[in-house]
C-alpha cells in the first residue's frame, strides 16, 4: 500500500477560536486584562497592547516576575525584590524596595492594602497610600510562592511543601497545612477547599482534614490554575487550555499548538501569553455562534465546549519527506521525524499508515526511548478524540509489551501510565453517568405511554 499524507490527515478546528492579535520577539510572561485594556510583559519591561500600534508603559532594571491587576491598578515586581504600583492612566503611584529576592505573587485587600510573596521567605504588607511597608509577616522558612485572599484569609503556598492561611485584621498565621508538594499557584473553591498546583499537578485540600487529594494530573507544567464559573481552569506548556470539573474530570479542552506561558480569564474575555511571543485572544462570541448550529441535543450543554477534531481528507499537507522516508521503508526514521516535529497531522497520518500495513510494533521497537515518552505526551493530550482511539490502542498495546520492564524500572514512563490510567477511569465514570441519565429518561418516556 503506497503511502500518501493526504490520506490519513486530520484537521484541528479548536484553533479556529482563537486570534493571534500581536506576533512578538520574545515570550510573553504575564498577561492581565484590566479597564478594557491589555497589558503584558516581555523580559523586563511593561507594554499596553492597541490595534493600531503597542505601547511601552513601564520598564524594570530586572527581569519582571510577578504581574497582577486588581481593580484598574496594576501590580509589577521583578527578580530583585522591586515593586510597582500602576495607577489607571499608566502612571507609577508607588515603588517599594523592601524585598531582597525575587517577588513572586500579589493580592489586594480591600483596595488599599497590598501583599507582596518573595522567594527571601517573607510577605510584606503595603498601604499603597503610604510610601513604606506597614507589616512584614516572616517565618516561612523559604520561598513564598503564591497567595489568593478569600474573606479575611490570605492562603500562601511555599516551597517547602506548606499552605498557610494568615488572618487578616491581626497579620497573624492561624494555620498550616502540609501538602506533601512544592506549592506552585493555588486558588479557592470555598470556605473548605483550596486547590493548588505543583509542577504538572492539581491537587485539592480538605481545610477541615487538612488532607491534600490527587485532581488532575498533566504531562507539562501548569502556568495557570483559577476557578470560573465553578469549574477548575488550567493552562499549561503542553499548548492546551483546559476546563475540568471540581472533582477532577476533564469538561473541555482546547490546542494553542505553543507553550502558553501565561492567561488572563474571566467570564467574557481570555488572553494568552504564548512562548513564542504570540498575544492570542478566543473568540468568545464566534464560538457560541458556531456550536449553537452543532449542538443537538441541548441536555449535554456541559460539553459544548469539547472542541471536534474530524478525520477528513487534506490534500493541502506538506509532509513530502515523511513520504519520501516511507518510501525508502525508513518508517522508524518516519516516525521520529513526525515526533519531532509534533505536527498532529504528520503523527496522526504516519501511525495510521504504520497500523494499517502492521508495521507499527516494528517501528516502536526500534526506535529511540526518548520518541516513546513524546508519543505518550501525544496520546494523553488527544486521549478524548473518539477517531484516535482504535489508533492509540495499538500504540498502547505495543509500548506495553515492548517496555513492560522499563515500565515498572523508570519513574518518568510509569508516571505517564498513571496520567493515562486516570484518563480511562474518568472516561468510565462519565460514561456511567450517561447510561444513569439515558435510563431516567427511558423511565420518564415509560411513564408517558402508561
Amino acid at each position: 500500500m503506497f503511502f500518501k499524507s493526504s490520506n490519513y490527515s486530520v484537521t484541528d478546528f479548536s484553533t479556529s477560536f482563537f486570534t493571534t492579535m500581536s506576533s512578538n520577539d520574545s515570550p510573553i510572561k504575564f498577561v492581565v486584562f484590566s479597564d478594557n485594556k491589555i497589558f503584558f510583559t516581555q523580559e523586563n519591561l511593561i507594554y499596553k497592547y492597541g490595534k493600531k500600534n503597542i505601547k511601552k508603559v513601564n520598564k524594570f532594571d530586572d527581569k519582571i516576575s510577578a504581574f497582577r491587576e486588581f481593580d484598574e491598578i496594576l501590580l509589577a515586581g521583578d527578580t530583585r525584590g522591586n515593586i510597582k504600583v500602576i495607577g489607571n492612566k499608566n502612571i507609577v503611584l508607588r515603588s517599594y524596595s523592601e524585598h531582597h529576592d525575587k517577588i513572586n505573587d500579589f493580592a489586594l485587600y480591600k483596595k488599599s492594602i497590598l501583599l507582596s510573596c518573595s522567594n527571601d521567605g517573607s510577605i510584606r504588607v503595603f498601604d499603597i497610600r503610604k510610601d513604606k511597608s506597614i507589616k512584614e509577616i516572616s517565618g516561612f522558612k523559604d520561598h513564598v510562592r503564591c497567595c489568593k485572599i478569600n474573606g479575611d484569609i490570605l492562603y500562601c503556598g511555599t516551597m517547602n511543601n506548606q499552605i498557610y492561611a494568615i488572618d487578616l485584621t491581626t497579620f497573624e498565621i492561624t494555620n498550616v497545612y502540609a501538602t506533601e508538594c512544592p506549592v506552585y499557584k493555588l486558588d479557592v473553591v470555598d470556605e473548605k477547599t483550596v486547590i493548588f498546583s505543583s509542577f504538572n499537578k492539581v491537587y485539592a485540600l480538605n481545610l477541615q482534614s487538612k488532607k491534600p487529594k490527587d485532581l488532575i494530573s498533566l504531562t507539562k507544567e501548569i502556568t495557570h490554575l483559577s476557578i470560573q464559573d465553578s469549574n477548575i481552569c488550567t493552562t499549561s506548556l503542553d499548548g492546551y487550555l483546559r476546563s475540568w470539573s471540581t472533582t477532577g474530570l476533564l469538561i473541555s479542552q482546547i490546542n494553542l499548538y505553543n507553550p502558553i506561558l501565561s492567561a488572563s480569564i474571566s467570564q467574557n474575555n481570555l488572553f494568552f501569553g504564548l512562548e513564542n511571543g504570540d498575544l492570542c485572544k478566543a473568540n468568545i462570541e464566534e464560538e457560541a455562534e458556531q456550536k449553537t448550529e452543532e449542538i443537538i441535543n441541548p441536555r449535554i450543554k456541559a460539553f459544548e465546549r469539547q472542541i471536534d477534531q474530524e478525520i477528513i481528507r487534506n490534500n493541502i499537507v506538506d509532509s513530502n519527506k515523511v513520504e519520501a522516508l516511507v518510501r525508502k521503508y525508513a518508517h522508524t526514521e518516519a516516525l521520529r521525524f513526525c515526533l519531532e516535529e509534533y505536527d498532529i497531522q504528520n503523527i496522526f497520518s504516519i501511525l495510521h499508515y504504520l497500523q494499517k500495513e502492521n508495521k507499527l510494533t516494528n517501528a516502536l521497537t526500534y526506535i529511540d526511548k526518548k520518541y516513546i515518552y513524546i508519543l505518550l505526551d501525544f496520546i494523553i493530550e488527544n486521549f478524548f478524540v473518539v477517531d484516535f482511539f482504535y489508533l492509540f490502542y495499538d500504540c498502547l498495546m505495543g509500548i506495553t509489551s515492548i517496555y513492560h520492564q522499563d515500565i515498572y524500572n523508570e519513574d518518568n514512563l510509569m508516571e505517564k501510565i498513571n496520567i493515562l490510567r486516570d484518563l480511562v477511569d474518568q472516561e468510565t465514570y462519565f460514561q456511567e453517568k450517561l447510561i444513569e441519565t439515558v435510563s431516567l429518561y427511558e423511565c420518564f418516556e415509560a411513564d408517558k405511554t402508561i
